[in-house]
C-alpha cells in the first residue's frame, strides 16, 4: 500500500466525521449518526495505528467508546420508553 493511501483514508474519515458533526449538532443525537460516528473513529484508529500514531489511535478509541456509550444511552432510553407504553 502506497503511503499516501492511509493518509487519503483518513481525509475521507476526517470529512464524514465532519459531516456527522454537522448532523448531530443540526438534529440533536441519533442512534444511527452516532454509530457512523462511532465506526469512522474506529477506522481512523486503524489508520492512525499503520502511520505509527498510538496517540493519535488511543484519541480515536477513546472518541469512539463515548459515541458507544451514548448509543447504549439512548437505547436504553428507548427501550425503557416503550415499555412504559400501555398494550392494548
Amino acid at each position: 500500500m502506497a503511503a499516501a493511501e492511509p493518509a487519503a483514508a483518513d481525509r475521507c474519515a476526517a470529512s464524514g466525521l465532519e459531516s456527522i458533526r454537522r448532523a448531530i449538532a443540526l438534529n440533536g443525537d441519533s442512534e444511527a449518526l452516532l454509530t457512523q460516528q462511532a465506526q469512522l473513529l474506529h477506522e481512523r484508529a486503524k489508520l492512525a495505528e499503520g502511520l505509527g500514531s498510538s496517540t493519535q489511535q488511543m484519541a480515536y478509541e477513546k472518541q469512539a467508546l463515548t459515541a458507544e456509550k451514548r448509543v447504549a444511552e439512548l437505547r436504553e432510553d428507548a427501550r425503557k420508553k416503550s415499555e412504559s407504553l400501555p398494550t392494548y
